[in-house]
């Protein structure tokens, strides 16, 4: 019985960490994005960064989230590794949701990062166009929109990397 109580007091707290992790972290103060060797100083910041806010509801912590997304922005834009191609196809995903812009170009940005820089565009806007559904999906006030709907019917059906090649790679 003992041994019981232990487990489920483990399992608790272990949930209990999971959840204070999602609402924890660091952004980065007084950053200086100016030379390309400045840049990779930041790549963890920026995969913590891009954990987080893709974990957070859009209404929770606005804050916080707005400071990450100045940052991640920034960071991303001045980038020497990461050039992200947004095409008109996936442009039209963003229409209902602006949110989901930031969504994508994570996604597409935690690719390269994760992939020894990895450049190939398929994989990188395919890993982009799937992070904007997961939060589609998981963002309980994301305005239904027919076009991310279609996609995610795409995805349902397995054809979501040819969707990817002929839509964001013309």
């Amino acid at each position: 019985m003992k041994t019981t109580k232990r487990l489920i007091l483990f399992f608790i707290l272990l949930s209990l960490s999971k959840l204070s992790f999602a609402q924890e972290v660091q952004i980065p103060k007084d950053y200086k994005l100016v030379a390309k060797e400045d840049y990779g100083i930041y790549e963890r910041d920026v995969l913590n960064c891009i954990n987080w806010i893709e974990s957070v509801s859009w209404t929770e912590q606005q804050e916080k989230r707005e400071e990450a997304k100045v940052f991640l922005i920034k960071w991303i834009s001045g980038s020497p590794t990461v050039s992200i191609m947004i095409s008109e196809s996936v442009g039209k995903l963003f229409d209902k949701n602006p949110e989901l812009l930031g969504s994508y170009m994570y996604g597409y940005t935690k690719y390269v990062l994760e992939n020894s820089y990895d450049q190939d565009k398929l994989k990188a806007s395919l890993t982009a166009v799937k992070t904007l559904l997961a939060k589609y999906v998981k963002e309980k006030t994301a305005v239904k929109d027919k076009d991310v709907e279609k996609l995610l019917a795409i995805e349902k059906e397995g054809k979501l990397e040819s969707w990817t090649q002929e839509n964001l790679l013309k």
